[in-house]
């Protein structure tokens, strides 16, 4: 009986050791299918025009949707999740790979939260405008802050209708060795600057970070369907610049069925613009 109790306690023992070596080897985590948390990357973007949009610029129009709606440019919550790594109701609950930096003021605040939580975007972290303080020093005090405290790197997104590329320049001179590219959205066809890009929806920003291999695919294509099955004026608002036929340069694309989608979001595009 004694033989039997010990016989039985080593190989517990045993099937304990196995257990233990098994989940701690190497060899276990290289074929996990267990995702990291995030690539890394770092998002501080503007709100207003960037994330959220609007039917009109009327100021009954802009101050009733601020206050009672939660309309985005079609895609950018996929393509945020994407670029973060981290999918609808992530685990990953250490990281907040986003923040957004807005001169929108701060009884704003559950408003501009409640958006983001709605549409699921990542972890993250809101910064809006005390009353009184002005919008331009305002936002490059708090990006100044995030980008001297913090490891980067970090995109910086934004648009032309304010002053995002000037604010966003200077930030890239700054701080050359964080901040790994800057994009701003085409709303009034302004000039910017040399170290920019330029996009006008969440689909072609996607595609020059699918190219960086800073999204998949997969991420790519499901905001090119979320874009052909949305509102007009989520894909390009009314009073935003409508972008030239071919402006996605598909001779550059590679990969067949993105190509075939581009070519879809672009005469989508071109029928949202005509159609004005």
């Amino acid at each position: 009986m004694n033989k039997l109790l010990n016989s039985k306690k080593l190989c517990l023992s045993f099937l304990s050791f196995f257990v233990f070596f098994v989940a701690a080897s190497p060899f276990n985590k290289a074929f996990s299918s267990e995702r990291p948390c995030g690539n890394g990357i770092k998002i501080l973007s503007d709100f207003d025009d960037t994330i959220k949009t609007y039917p009109s610029k009327r100021l009954t129009t802009m101050g009733f949707n601020a206050l009672f709606k939660k309309h985005i440019n079609v895609g950018f919550d996929t393509l945020y999740r994407g670029i973060a790594g981290q999918k609808v109701h992530s685990a990953c609950k250490n990281e907040t790979p986003l923040t957004v930096i807005s001169a929108s003021p701060t009884f704003l605040y559950t408003m501009v939260g409640g958006l983001l939580k709605h549409h699921q975007f990542p972890k993250h972290k809101i910064f809006l405008r005390p009353l009184g303080k002005d919008s331009r020093q305002f936002k490059i005090e708090a990006f100044e802050r995030i980008l001297e405290k913090e490891e980067g790197p970090f995109l910086l997104i934004g648009d032309d209708i304010n002053e995002d590329p000037a604010i966003y320049h200077d930030l890239k001179n700054k701080f050359p060795e964080k901040v790994l590219e800057v994009y701003i959205h085409n709303v009034e066809n302004k000039n910017f600057f040399s170290d920019q890009r330029s996009y006008w929806t969440a689909f072609d920003l996607g595609l020059m970070e699918f190219e960086k291999g800073h999204i998949s695919a997969k991420v790519l294509q499901r905001i090119g369907q979320e874009i052909l099955q949305s509102s007009p004026w989520k894909v390009i608002p009314p009073y935003g610049h409508c972008p030239p036929s071919g402006f996605l340069k598909s001779t550059f694309i590679e990969d067949e069925a993105i190509l075939k989608l581009a070519k879809k979001i672009d005469l989508r595009i071109q029928e949202i613009c005509k159609a004005r």
